[in-house]
């Protein structure tokens, strides 16, 4: 995962030219008939509510987001075949304090922080 700028025409205003937490080892695809080289992650209560991950403040595009306690190097580019964000979804949440976890480690973006729901808690991340 990797923090990423938003620029994605003619979309909301709190889109564009903001910051965002993308998985980015996902195989290109055309959805709606543009190229998706990466899964933009949010967190939702419900499909009325819903907002973006926010990397934590000082973080830059291109910064990496890792796992507390989890080392290591970020796989391969993930082939679509392989369904690997249906196994690893489940164990996307924010805690009760609005920080991103994958199995109850937090999201850090080194030196910098941890990514968070801007106001919403005890939620999935999709």
């Amino acid at each position: 995962m990797s923090i990423q700028e938003v620029d994605v025409g003619e979309t909301p205003t709190e889109l564009q030219d903001g910051l965002a937490v993308l998985l980015c080892n996902v195989k290109a695809c055309k959805l709606r008939g543009v190229v998706s080289q990466a899964r933009l992650l949010c967190c939702s209560t419900s499909d009325d509510c819903i907002e973006l991950l926010a990397p934590p403040t000082g973080s830059v595009p291109g910064d990496r987001v890792t796992f507390l306690n989890f080392p290591g190097d970020s796989d391969r580019e993930l082939q679509s075949k392989q369904r690997v964000w249906e196994l690893l979804q489940p164990d996307l949440r924010v805690d009760n304090r609005g920080v991103a976890n994958y199995k109850g480690c937090g999201f850090e973006v080194k030196g910098k922080g941890l990514c968070r729901a801007p106001s919403l808690t005890n939620c999935t991340i999709k």
